[in-house]
């Protein structure tokens, strides 16, 4: 290979190093299959993450069921209508060396009673997701209002969504998601299941001079295999 060439080849590698690299993908999901219940803690939760450390537990501001109805789901014991709203934190720590570019954040939503069994008619239901930064500071929030009506048959279960493009979690730092439920009407208590945060990771540029070392190191390379020719 000719010397000119081989520099050629080695500064094409070089600025491939230094390119960020994207990809979409599940930024933090649990079914929370397994999981166990105390007080208003639910643990034992399997997480697929990138990108982010593992959330870990998920705890709301009320005590949660722990029944047939909820089983393998996040129900809180908290009347809606009678009691007012509840809201669960999901933790969000960003791995260094990433940052993330949020799409989506969706989950299904569940109408239960004051048994903590599905309910068999609509009860009205709202839920609300908020990111929140290091110092719990709002700083996006969506609402989906009216899943449920306050009559008339209910299929539990409906998937909601809520758009979070264009903003982004930076490497290193700390977020949290803020799940709220609320809802007017006949008493009604609320659940999830199927978490999943969506977004696209992003790997940070090769620095300056981690760039020139790797540079300099090809560049010796290629010197000493001619010195050896």
């Amino acid at each position: 290979m000719k010397f000119s060439t081989a520099c050629k080849s080695l500064a094409l590698g070089s600025l491939m190093l230094a390119s960020a690299n994207s990809m979409a993908a599940v930024i933090a999901s649990t079914d929370f299959d397994g999981r166990t219940v105390s007080g208003s803690t639910a643990s034992d939760l399997t997480w697929v993450t990138q990108g982010v450390a593992n959330p870990g537990d998920v705890s709301a501001d009320f005590a949660l069921f722990d029944t047939a109805g909820t089983a393998n789901r996040f129900g809180v014991d908290r009347n809606l209508h009678n009691e007012s709203s509840w809201s669960a934190n999901v933790a969000l720590n960003v791995l260094a060396g990433n940052s993330i570019a949020l799409s989506n954040v969706s989950f299904d939503a569940f109408i239960i009673n004051n048994a903590g069994a599905l309910q068999t008619v609509q009860r009205n239901l709202s839920y609300t997701a908020a990111l929140l930064d290091s110092a719990m500071n709002v700083f996006s929030q969506i609402s989906v209002n009216d899943i449920y009506g306050n009559s008339g048959s209910v299929t539990n279960g409906q998937n909601i969504m809520f758009d979070f493009s264009g903003n982004t979690l930076s490497a290193g730092n700390t977020y949290t998601l803020r799940i709220t439920a609320s809802g007017t009407g006949p008493g009604n208590n609320a659940a999830l299941d199927n978490l999943v945060i969506n977004g696209e990771v992003t790997a940070q540029a090769v620095s300056e001079p981690s760039l020139m070392a790797i540079f300099g190191l090809g560049f010796l390379m290629v010197m000493a295999r001619r010195f050896r020719k």
